[in-house]
């Protein structure tokens, strides 16, 4: 049996709350995208927290799509044409959500494979940042917190069959030598980070924002998921070629 984390708003309140993944239906609110195994259960809610899931193995049977604007109409007149099951929901914004029926999928590697395939087929523009073990995504008929009156509706969808998704192992991680000692403020990093972008200039920021997690003693990891959230959500438009950004972060933080 697997088990999502299930709340009633976009913040959790309180300590996790995880019930069967079976009885999402005619819930509302906000579920956890990937769904854990009872004793990966057990170790988040005695630890009172959803940090250490990453890297830990998690279940999917349903590939989330959000498109912020753009690219809903292509995604799913490409699962038409090649008969993939999936339902299509108005978000109660300006996007949409796509849910896609995968063939299972298990293990530590779950979103990491699912944000290339998206990367590999999806235009527009779409939020990279839910394919991590801990994110979240609204249940249909949940209102949307900045567009009141309106919710997550269904719109269409199409009965084929299930997307195979391969599965993919991330590349290693990057040696960093040593840890460089902060000489200033670790606040003003992230700062930094809320400061949005337009191109030309996102790559050479991305080294900027190295060059200063350096410098103000920020862990090298945790910078680096900080710029990608920077590049999803502050980079106009996103930055999303992965290769590139690493190379630019990691020149800047090692200087």
């Amino acid at each position: 049996m697997f088990f999502v984390e299930l709340r009633r708003t976009v913040e959790r309140s309180g300590p996790p709350k995880y019930v069967p993944i079976e009885s999402l239906v005619d819930r509302t609110g906000f579920r956890s995208v990937y769904a854990i195994d009872s004793t990966t259960r057990d170790a988040v809610l005695s630890a009172g927290s959803v940090r250490d899931l990453e890297g830990l193995s998690v279940y999917s049977d349903t590939l989330f799509i959000d498109f912020d604007g753009e690219g809903g109409d292509e995604m799913a007149d490409a699962l038409i044409e090649n008969n993939i099951q999936f339902e299509r929901f108005d978000t109660g914004r300006r996007g949409c959500h796509i849910h896609v029926v995968i063939e299972p999928m298990t293990g530590p590697h779950v979103p990491y494979s699912q944000l290339q395939w998206v990367k590999e087929h999806a235009t527009g523009s779409w939020d990279a940042t839910i394919y991590r073990a801990h994110s979240i995504i609204r249940l249909e008929g949940t209102f949307h917190e900045k567009n009141p009156g309106h919710s997550k509706t269904y719109l269409y969808g199409n009965i084929g069959k299930p997307l195979n998704i391969p599965m993919l192992s991330p590349p290693p991680p990057i040696e960093i030598p040593g840890q460089y000692e902060g000489t200033r403020n670790e606040a003003e990093f992230w700062k930094q980070i809320l400061v949005p972008k337009r191109e030309p200039g996102r790559t050479n920021r991305v080294y900027m924002l190295g060059a200063l997690a350096r410098e103000c003693g920020v862990e090298y990891d945790d910078g680096l998921e900080a710029v990608k959230q920077w590049a999803e959500t502050a980079a106009q438009p996103p930055l999303r070629d992965e290769r590139e950004l690493l190379r630019a972060y990691r020149s800047g933080y090692r200087g």
